[in-house]
């Protein structure tokens, strides 16, 4: 597949789509704060530290940080994808496809396919900063105990 890629599009389609791709890491930007403000906010009306929050008040952060980062992102995916298809190298291209696709459909077009694409990885999303929280806070309680029993020898 990769030989066909290059033999058929050069090196340089082994990077269509990089641009928007690069683009897409503002994802990360805009859910992890989001989901800090949202466990910080939780804890202070349930009256308890961060660490203390319930499994489910993690999932409801998670989960909503993901939905509002994916949704706010969406339309790099759409171009990106279509910058793929299109076999437009990476950086170029990006204005053409955008008016395109505004033309084609309007500013709708830009979030076709984003329910399903939220209800394929939202659940992932939350469970992996669920998993991550747990383990944090188990670890976080060994090595203190660890350092206690370290202090106490």
């Amino acid at each position: 597949c990769t030989q066909r890629l290059v033999r058929e599009e050069g090196l340089r389609g082994m990077y269509s789509g990089l641009g928007p791709g690069l683009i897409g890491v503002t994802h990360v930007a805009i859910q992890f704060p989001i989901y800090e403000h949202l466990k910080a906010t939780l804890a202070r009306r349930a009256g308890k530290p961060v660490q203390d929050l319930a499994v489910q008040d993690l999932l409801v952060a998670s989960t909503l940080s993901k939905l509002v980062a994916s949704t706010i992102t969406y339309p790099h995916e759409i171009i990106r994808s279509r910058m793929h298809v299109a076999g437009l190298g990476p950086f170029k291209g990006v204005g053409m496809l955008f008016s395109q696709i505004l033309s084609e459909g309007g500013p709708r077009a830009f979030y076709r396919g984003c329910a399903t694409n939220l209800v394929r990885t939202t659940p992932s999303a939350a469970i992996t900063l669920l998993a991550f929280e747990l383990i944090n806070r188990k670890m976080t309680m060994l090595l203190n105990e660890e350092s206690t029993v370290a202090q106490l020898n």
